[in-house]
């Protein structure tokens, strides 16, 4: 993956983490991880891998296509906005 790719999906997996009101801690927690691995995550600086991927949306109540809906959602209202 390239780091565009996982920028765009940490910032929905964020998006739908704030949703339910979870903080890094408490999605670590539950996945027993460090609450900087969910952050590294969120923000690109890490890869997620997939098993890993479906126990974070499973955490979060989202499955795992719906968070790649949104990204190419998100992707495709971008380029529209900057005629792209």
């Amino acid at each position: 993956m390239n780091k565009s790719f996982d920028i765009r999906l940490g910032e929905v997996m964020r998006k739908h983490r704030e949703a339910k009101h979870l903080s890094t801690t408490q999605v670590g927690e539950l996945l027993n991880v460090s609450k900087v691995s969910v952050h590294y995550w969120e923000t690109g600086k890490r890869q997620i891998n997939a098993s890993m991927l479906k126990k974070y949306c499973d955490v979060v109540g989202v499955r795992v296509q719906a968070l790649f809906d949104e990204m190419v959602q998100n992707t495709a209202s971008y380029l529209t906005m900057y005629n792209i």
